[in-house]
């Protein structure tokens, strides 16, 4: 016979929609009479009890129902049996329990196993038994909804917090993050109700979620976390709650995030919290950006690792490679990264995080994609799919949608990306406005850009826009996207001033890819304005800014070339072209469509002042050079060069609205 569902267990939505079900270890009456048997099949499982053995006539009774089938017996964790039954019978149950008064206390009991349980389990589920504990969480999920539940309903918010927030590395790494998210953000609307350690705990927790969800703003919660734990003295506590914070900092006010870092290691070090000093040595890595910091960069993550491993926390470990994977990208070592993310990927396999899984998959995408092999990065982006849609993982199933839309457009396909980015904006379009949707909505929004549908790519990136302003989101990359909407408009000079207050935040943030591609723009944009001596230098360090990143630097090697041009020197811009067009080819990567018509009209410009021999003598030249012979080529540019002076624009880019 089917077994019932546990009344409630669906209340909050979660992956799990299993049987309700005993475990072994249970707290029993003396004698099996039948209000043993009443109380033996209230809402929920009695809580487990680690090493209790059943009393032997409760041990019979259970035997004596399920030979009845008014008990099922069901596989627990290790093959340790459980008990589940019919609907029918628990409510029949229930309106015995309800007719002798005792429905409140037996309600009173299972709570309190399972607020015990779940505290008991906080620490394991980040230690080497984590993989046992998670598996035994997951086992008693129902138990704890119907627990919150039944506490909530009685304005018992404590216990619920309690449970809820002891749950956090559940609610992480078996994917129930959603779930999580509003049981704690219900907490958090009567927070006023609830003790300060409690409070404190749970604030840190949902802003945890909420970072992890990309949904909801974060700093206010942490704050309010740190500022309990400050005044309860629990300092060990408020350093956890400050390099979160920290890290949620870093690029926004960079000198605050330094400092909490610092500070959360100098606190958490010695108190042995291994843990949480990892994550402070793993942000401080993020912040020792540039090429002169490569050595520092790599020996804090390996610090942070060797944390993670010795605590035995799995997902740690995944957090610390996921550092050293950039890391590797950074110095141009796909093969090292892609070896850091095939280790990650069996932790996260391990785990059975199917969030990690969909990003390691998609990070070999990426890898693939910027060596060239489209192929592969399309497989890995479909598998990535399959995991999210057999995982009914919505967001998820969107994202890897898009990453596919960009790899076609990468690849030259543009009507196959119209159609792709289409369909998922289609899709987007019946979801609750979140961050979430705004960060998606923007990426649609530029993939058109790219694209050349300037107008409709505007009015998408000021929707995004305008709800992050509302929700209070991050909105540190808007400047710079608002100027590709402006250059490619023919607006050069707000062009110009977007890319320099982007160049602002990004050097603040110390992020080597996002400088670099600001630079790369905000030289475009001055030569376009007719001020190429002006926009040289900027070119110049964006090219020597990842050195090993040709994906990235290969654009920076073209707006060199049309630099070059606009300063007379057309037989290096057409060497420059050459050396960029080999590289796009190795790379397997087209240039973005609404680029197109400027690139060619720079080289008929440069063709007609050279003259077609000496332009294919130059373009061959070029094509025969190595990685490193063009990057010097293109930095022998503008070596004799006077100050900058103001002239005509080389080209007017206009929109190519379709």
């Amino acid at each position: 016979m089917a077994g019932g569902k546990v009344e409630g267990a669906n209340v909050e939505g979660g992956k799990v929609d299993g049987d309700g079900v005993w475990p072994k270890h249970s707290p029993a009456h003396d004698t099996p009479d039948s209000s043993s048997a009443a109380r033996l099949l209230q809402p929920g499982a009695v809580a487990p009890t680690p090493g209790l053995v059943p009393h032997a006539a409760f041990a019979g009774l259970l035997e004596n129902l399920a030979a009845h089938s008014l008990v099922k017996v069901v596989g627990g964790v290790d093959g340790e049996p459980r008990f589940g039954m019919l609907e029918t019978i628990r409510e029949f149950a229930l309106e015995r329990l309800r007719e002798r008064g005792e429905e409140a206390q037996i309600q009173r009991r299972h709570t309190g196993c399972f607020l015990a349980l779940a505290e008991e389990a906080a620490p394991e589920l980040r230690s080497h038994d984590q993989i046992v504990w998670l598996d035994r969480m997951e086992t008693e999920i129902d138990n704890f909804r119907e627990a919150m539940r039944w506490t909530l309903a009685r304005d018992s918010l404590e216990t619920a917090a309690r449970i809820a927030a002891a749950l956090d590395s559940f609610w992480e790494l078996r994917d129930y993050l959603p779930e999580g998210r509003r049981w704690l953000e219900a907490l958090y609307l009567q927070r006023d109700q609830l003790a300060p350690q409690v409070r404190a705990r749970l604030c840190h927790v949902l802003a945890w979620l909420r970072c992890l969800l990309g949904d909801g703003p974060a700093p206010t919660l942490y704050e309010e976390s740190m500022q309990w734990y400050e005044q309860l003295g629990d300092t060990v506590a408020a350093a956890r709650v400050g390099v979160d914070l920290g890290w949620y900092t870093i690029g926004i006010a960079s000198e605050q995030a330094r400092a909490l870092l610092e500070r959360g290691l100098a606190t958490l070090e010695p108190a042995g919290d291994r843990l949480g000093a990892s994550w402070a040595l793993h942000g401080l890595a993020l912040m020792a950006t540039g090429n002169h910091n490569a050595d520092r960069q790599r020996s804090l993550l390996e610090q942070s690792l060797a944390l993670r491993r010795a605590a035995g926390d799995r997902q740690g470990i995944a957090w610390a490679l996921v550092g050293l994977i950039q890391h590797a990208l950074r110095c141009g070592d796909t093969v090292a990264a892609r070896a850091f993310n095939a280790d990650r990927l069996l932790l996260e396999r391990e785990l059975r995080h199917k969030y990690g899984e969909i990003a390691c998959l998609l990070t070999f995408a990426n890898i693939d994609a910027a060596s060239g092999h489209y192929a592969d990065a399309l497989d890995h982006t479909s598998a990535a799919e399959q995991i999210a849609q057999h995982a009914a993982m919505e967001w998820e199933v969107i994202e890897t949608r898009m990453q596919r839309a960009w790899l076609a457009l990468r690849a030259g396909e543009t009507a196959h990306a119209t159609e792709l980015a289409s369909q998922v904006l289609n899709e987007l379009r019946r979801f609750d406005r979140t961050l979430r949707y705004a960060h998606l909505i923007r990426g649609i929004g530029v993939h058109r850009l790219w694209i050349g549908f300037v107008t409709e790519a505007s009015a998408l990136i000021e929707e995004a826009f305008e709800l992050d302003r509302t929700l209070g989101g991050d909105t540190r990359d808007d400047p710079f996207v608002f100027g590709c909407v402006a250059y490619h408009c023919g607006d050069f000079a707000s062009a110009q001033t977007m890319f320099e207050q982007d160049l602002l935040l990004m050097r603040a943030s110390g992020n080597p890819i996002a400088i670099a591609d600001t630079l790369t723009w905000l030289g475009r944009t001055l030569t376009a304005r007719g001020m190429p001596r002006a926009g040289l230098p900027h070119l110049r360090e964006s090219i020597t800014f990842l050195p090993h990143n040709h994906d990235l630097a290969t654009p920076a090697l073209e707006a060199l070339a049309v630099c070059s041009s606009a300063l007379g020197d057309q037989a290096r811009a057409a060497c420059l072209w050459g050396a960029a067009a080999i590289q796009r080819e190795r790379l397997q990567c087209s240039m973005w469509p609404v680029d197109r018509p400027a690139y060619e009209r720079d080289i008929a410009a440069c063709r007609a002042a050279l003259g077609d021999e000496a332009f294919d003598a130059a373009w061959q030249a070029g094509r025969a050079l190595t990685w490193e012979q063009a990057v010097a080529e293109a930095l022998a540019l503008g070596d004799q060069i006077t100050p900058p002076a103001k002239g005509e624009p080389l080209h007017a880019t206009i929109p190519l609205d379709q």
